[in-house]
């Protein structure tokens, strides 16, 4: 199985030393430039603009759309995102944010339970039909 690389060294890989451009971060997070859009406009994210107009998004930009996405890729709601990204702006609500992120935890952990059980099923059938 591949290691999963934390938050810090995917992002720290990145090296993200000037704003970056919609397209750029897109590329870089592996969405479409619409999906960061969505997010902009959902108010989950604030992103600079450059005196052209042009979104321009610094690191901080980036961790939060990162963390939007997985979150958001491994089953989170949107309005769950709201409330966390409201605690989370509020500067307090440790405790009711760690809550949201052990809840959220327990769903992902099931959900990768069905998938090994799936892998499993798969694999199983794979072997009667003689595949290595």
């Amino acid at each position: 199985m591949t290691a999963v690389p934390t938050v810090t060294e995917v992002i720290d890989g990145w090296q993200i030393s000037e704003p970056l451009s919609v397209a750029e971060v897109a590329d870089l997070l592996g969405v479409s430039p619409h999906t960061i859009r969505y997010y902009e406009r959902a108010g989950l994210v604030r992103i600079g603009r450059s005196a052209s107009g042009h979104r321009r998004f610094d690191e901080e930009a980036v961790r939060r759309l990162l963390f939007l996405i997985r979150m958001r890729s491994s089953g989170m709601s949107i309005a769950d995102l709201h409330r966390y990204v409201e605690l989370v702006d509020q500067g307090a609500s440790v405790d009711e944010r760690r809550e949201m992120m052990l809840r959220h935890r327990e769903r992902i952990l099931e959900q990768i339970a069905e998938l090994q059980t799936a892998l499993a099923v798969t694999d199983y059938k794979l072997e009667t039909y003689g595949a290595p």
